[in-house]
């Protein structure tokens, strides 16, 4: 983030510096003698032009990166503290869901979330085995080809893999 800021800081200066070459290059002798004709004031528009867009995308890049942080972050909030409530106070969300429904489904609301919980904890048992194989595997991966930090890297890898479609990429 603090590169990105720079660079955007940066851009005028940049655009200015690319402008003063362009105009530079067109009194330049040998520049002129090639024959080839160029049309330098379209390059000098084309790079402000470029400019532009260049900061209007980067702020809105940069706007929408504020926002997927936040997201992100108030998930992350968020989570530890349901999962710390349904691991605590779990055992009475069954006897509540089943009093918003009619007595004649109360039995099949509890079968159903029988097979739920049932299902969520294959899915959460089969999560922390491809994690743990994941961090191992890229943590060997890392100490043959002598990466410094491997065992960091392999756990940031394994944790990272947790995160749906991403995660594997960011790890």
């Amino acid at each position: 983030a603090e590169q990105v800021g720079k660079l955007v800081k940066n851009a005028p200066a940049l655009v200015e510096t690319m402008q003063q070459w362009v105009k530079h290059m067109s009194q330049v002798s040998w520049v002129k003698e090639i024959g080839v004709k160029v049309d330098f004031a379209k390059i000098q528009t084309q790079i402000e032009n470029f400019g532009e867009t260049f900061i209007s995308g980067t702020a809105n890049s940069l706007s929408t990166l504020i926002g997927t942080v936040t997201s992100v972050t108030i998930t992350a909030l968020t989570v530890p503290v349901m999962t710390i409530y349904m691991l605590n106070d779990g055992q009475k969300l069954v006897p509540f869901l089943q009093k918003i429904f009619p007595d004649r489904s109360r039995g099949r609301v509890a079968e159903i979330l029988g097979r739920l919980n049932g299902t969520i904890a294959q899915y959460i048992s089969g999560q922390a085995i491809e994690m743990i194989f994941v961090g191992v595997f890229t943590t060997i991966g890392y100490f043959i080809i002598g990466q410094n930090y491997a065992l960091l890297l392999g756990v940031f890898a394994g944790l990272t893999n947790l995160i749906p479609y991403v995660g594997p990429y960011i790890g």
